[in-house]
């Protein structure tokens, strides 16, 4: 998406080439230029991508959660493919039943309207176990998981926006920031 695009800068391709990777349950991707390089993209993606915290083998769950060498890097996953298969298209299904309350021809305002009134009716507020795609598929979660999810959601709909996040009298919230005509707005679903 253009905000993603715009903050990667030349490493969108390799960052898209790793998205479709895991989607394709291959995880072979070639052309880093460093090790350092692919480890970067590859916590972006596991923060922008939900189903890639599920899928995708991490330190907690694997010593070597990825191969590199000679700039082609291996992901290795935590299920065989069928599983991975199903994470994948599970996540997919759900973000396509989400966006099918907008319509080709709204408004900004109608489009962050609806997304934001989506993610605050059918999110409940409750701990979870912090990973995204649990909170998406399970409709549960914190304010930042909220915040998240509508992001997710906007970026979908190329709304340009961001996390904001404060502490007031010691309490710690996070909500989002959306570009309506030009401007920031502070959504808070």
């Amino acid at each position: 998406k253009p905000v993603v695009r715009e903050y990667l800068g030349n490493d969108y391709e390799l960052y898209c080439k790793m998205i479709d990777a895991v989607i394709n349950y291959d995880g072979r991707v070639s052309g880093f230029q460093s090790e350092e390089q692919f480890f970067d993209l590859w916590c972006i993606m596991r923060d922008e991508y939900p189903p890639a915290q599920m899928v995708c083998a991490n330190y907690g769950t694997s010593d070597e959660p990825y191969t590199y060498k000679d700039g082609v890097c291996q992901i290795a996953f935590q299920f065989e493919r069928s599983e991975h298969n199903q994470v994948i298209k599970a996540f997919s299904d759900r973000i396509t039943t989400d966006l099918a309350c907008v319509y080709k021809g709204d408004t900004e305002i109608a489009i962050i309207a609806k997304l934001y009134m989506h993610v605050s009716t059918t999110m409940h507020y409750a701990y979870g176990s912090g990973f995204l795609y649990d909170c998406i598929m399970n409709n549960r979660g914190i304010c930042s998981n909220y915040a998240e999810y509508l992001i997710l959601l906007l970026n979908q709909a190329e709304i340009e926006c961001y996390l904001a996040a404060g502490d007031g009298a010691g309490i710690d919230h996070a909500w989002v920031t959306a570009k309506m005509n030009g401007q920031y707005y502070h959504f808070d679903p």
